[in-house]
């Protein structure tokens, strides 16, 4: 009965933090944590007996997504040329920098940003070391250029840009041309 009841708890938290990135993503934040529940299937007591306060889905969801950056790496390492795969990274982190901006803010509003943010930026920052390793357009990359800048300049970008995704892959792209002259342009 035990190892049934422990697979239910570990199959609700994972709807649990599946069903807040999708509403969080649509909805921001500062969404109902109710409706993160019914959105998951399970009752406000699950949602709170798995994370107690706010802070802690947030915090979860945040190193949820680092995840899945991490994983688009190994993807992209997989599955595109070398080149589209430096712009594709680029571009991903912008888009996902401008999409959790409220999410960060939500983060450091709650005390946990910095902590959150340190392991998160750590898994993003090393998906990006990864990248540049397999990629020949990094040699070509500027001196001095590194993965944390990488992550640095989507993370302001996002800031400048605030929700405007065109433009801020656009911003991305004028750095990628001044960091990487061998890289093919945009298309």
């Amino acid at each position: 009965m035990r190892a049934t009841q422990r697979a239910d708890a570990i199959r609700s938290r994972a709807r649990i933090i599946a069903a807040a990135r999708v509403v969080i993503d649509r909805d921001g934040p500062a969404v109902s944590l109710d409706r993160i529940a019914r959105e998951a299937g399970v009752g406000s007591a699950t949602l709170y007996r798995h994370f107690p306060t706010r802070a802690h889905l947030l915090g979860q969801v945040f190193s949820a997504k680092a995840g899945t950056l991490a994983e688009y790496v190994e993807e992209l390492g997989r599955n595109k040329p070398t080149s589209s795969a430096l712009r594709a990274w680029a571009h991903r982190l912008v888009q996902e920098a401008i999409t959790d901006r409220g999410l960060g803010a939500a983060l450091l509003s709650a005390g946990l940003e910095p902590i959150a943010d340190s392991q998160c930026r750590g898994r993003v920052v090393d998906a990006t070391r990864q990248l540049l390793a397999l990629s020949p357009v990094a040699q070509s990359l500027a001196p001095g250029v590194t993965a944390e800048d990488f992550v640095d300049v989507a993370t302001s970008v996002a800031i400048v840009v605030d929700e405007d995704v065109v433009r801020g892959l656009r911003l991305m792209d004028l750095w990628l041309t001044g960091v990487a002259p061998g890289l093919p342009p945009a298309p």
